[in-house]
């Protein structure tokens, strides 16, 4: 006679650590987290919004894209692991963050302060009324063969963003990638100027900075291929 003597697994896994919560959109947040671990294995991770569940994901996942928000709201995240025989971990800690508003046409308002406001144009030319005015928090967009928003033609769209930031004084490296045309001003100066159709790119410019606040203007154009723009700076 054959005695099963393996016990039950009862064993919940480690909770994970959420490490990031940032509104991409006014209908997009994006979430990370770090991995848990157990005593078998991590199944998967179940990601909690306003303290409901709202998504399940594989145990190799380490993020989530929740497109399911509504613009100029505050949400609440944590996420927590389950393993295969459905023991759940504790809740993560929590995350907050607030998406932006959205104004649909009008014209480009005035730059906001530790974001951008980005006016967007169904014209590869940045000409005319905006068709949409949002808050964007930062610039990292793969929008692919996608657009911004649903208002946005899929090609020959354009946008300008513009915002605020306080800076020590040093020099900076401002990195940007773009597919198609991008420029960068720096309180108005022109730092980089590649307005033109290529595929995705990354250029890398520094620039000295007094200490305070200086606007960083971004303007962008899409036209061929798949659609990206990003902007990132660090102290040297």
């Amino acid at each position: 006679m054959t005695v099963n003597n393996t016990a039950t697994d009862t064993q919940p896994p480690t909770v994970p650590a959420l490490s990031s919560a940032i509104a991409k959109a006014a209908n997009q947040v994006d979430i990370a987290w770090s991995s848990s671990s157990d005593n078998v294995a991590v199944t998967g991770y179940q990601v909690v919004r306003n303290g409901a569940p709202v998504a399940s994901v594989a145990g190799s996942a380490r993020s989530y894209t929740d497109r399911a928000v509504n613009a100029n709201t505050t949400y609440y995240y944590s996420v927590r692991a389950f393993d295969a025989a459905g023991n759940y971990s504790g809740l993560s800690n929590s995350a907050q963050v607030t998406t932006p508003a959205v104004t649909s046409s009008g014209t480009c308002p005035s730059p906001t302060s530790g974001a951008f406001t980005g006016c967007y144009y169904n014209n590869a030319s940045l000409t005319g009324n905006p068709t949409l005015v949002r808050t964007d928090q930062q610039i990292n967009f793969d929008w692919g063969v996608a657009t911004p928003a649903s208002s946005i033609t899929s090609r020959d769209f354009s946008v300008r963003w513009q915002g605020y930031f306080n800076f020590e004084a040093a020099t900076y490296t401002f990195n940007l990638m773009a597919s198609d045309g991008i420029r960068l001003y720096v309180d108005g100066d022109l730092v980089l100027d590649r307005w033109r159709d290529q595929p995705a790119y990354m250029y890398a410019v520094r620039r000295s900075i007094s200490a305070g606040a200086h606007l960083i203007s971004v303007e962008y154009y899409e036209h061929t291929g798949l659609s990206t723009a990003h902007l990132s700076w660090q102290k040297n």
